[in-house]
């Protein structure tokens, strides 16, 4: 590898999109902090903080700030709904009727959203609902997956998120592959292993072997496996193939710095039930363009929150 120095030489600015993630331990120190030149650093201050890690960048101490939102319109009402939550208030159901682009489903349980996985992406909090809703996800796209002997394994024509920048690859994380088919896949060996053929998000054809376990979630694929022998062959499976999750639902922090046309917010995360919240409902609900629709059970007792 070249070194940061060397490699950064040829640069004189860098820019620095959603800096509101970007971790002082693991991200700042270990590298954007040893760049030699000019640095500017974007990005919104109501997002999510980096996980597992202090933010490196004060967002609130700002050079410069932009007042005008134009990813919708001013007559928005994804965008009402997102001041209201940004100033630590959840619209009334009431009044998120009175917006074409707003629909309100009164309960968070991933049954309650069923009408809404063909066409919109999913935005939750927990990997678990992560999980259970890409497995209905999948299942209402026509992906018959539980037929096939091995359902974990994706299907043609299904979408897969990449998990972790790779270089090797010229991939990075949140990037989306179509999967074309299954190439290699020798369940005996690894079960969390298999090559296969897809489209990348620029429309070039290839050859990627991916690691299943996230795909596979909690199960241990050899059933005579133990834990300890399942735990190695994750941790293989994860260091020699490009890691990836199913796509039509995912987390909040997975979702930031990405868009949609249409968008389902499950919050699950209640209101006011944490000083985290206003971060996760306005990061969420912000990812829809045109249509949002929020899952919430708060809406059921709203009248009880003045």
């Amino acid at each position: 590898p070249i070194p940061v120095d060397e490699f950064f030489q040829q640069y004189d600015t860098l820019v620095f999109d959603e800096s509101s993630m970007i971790g002082k331990r693991d991200t700042y120190d270990k590298l954007i902090g040893r760049i030699p030149c000019r640095k500017f650093f974007v990005g919104d201050e109501a997002q999510l903080p980096p996980v597992n890690d202090t933010p490196a960048i004060n967002l609130g101490r700002a050079n410069v700030k932009l007042t005008e939102i134009l990813r919708q319109g001013k007559d928005s009402g994804i965008l009402a709904f997102a001041r209201t939550v940004h100033g630590g208030h959840v619209m009334k159901s009431a009044e998120m009727a009175e917006f074409p682009d707003l629909t309100v489903v009164k309960d968070h349980h991933y049954k309650s959203i069923d009408a809404y996985l063909t066409e919109h992406q999913i935005v939750v909090w927990k990997n678990d609902e992560r999980h259970l809703i890409n497995s209905r996800a999948r299942c209402a796209r026509g992906f018959d997956f539980m037929s096939q002997k091995h359902s974990h394994l994706p299907l043609p024509g299904e979408t897969l998120m990449v998990d972790k920048n790779s270089p090797e690859q010229r991939l990075l994380s949140g990037e989306i592959l179509t999967v074309l088919d299954v190439v290699e896949y020798n369940y005996r060996i690894n079960p969390y292993l298999v090559t296969i053929s897809c489209a990348d998000s620029r429309g070039h054809v290839r050859e990627i072997m991916i690691s299943l376990t996230d795909t596979a979630g909690k199960a241990r694929l050899h059933p005579n496996d133990s834990e300890t022998d399942d735990s190695r062959r994750r941790r293989e499976a994860d260091r020699r193939g490009l890691r990836v999750m199913f796509s039509y639902a995912i987390t909040c922090h997975k979702a930031q710095g990405s868009e949609w046309s249409k968008v389902v917010y499950v919050g699950s995360m209640m209101p006011f039930s944490s000083r985290d919240w206003k971060s996760h409902w306005y990061t969420g609900c912000t990812r829809a363009r045109d249509e949002l629709v929020v899952a919430s059970y708060h809406f059921t007792h709203e009248e009880d929150d003045d």
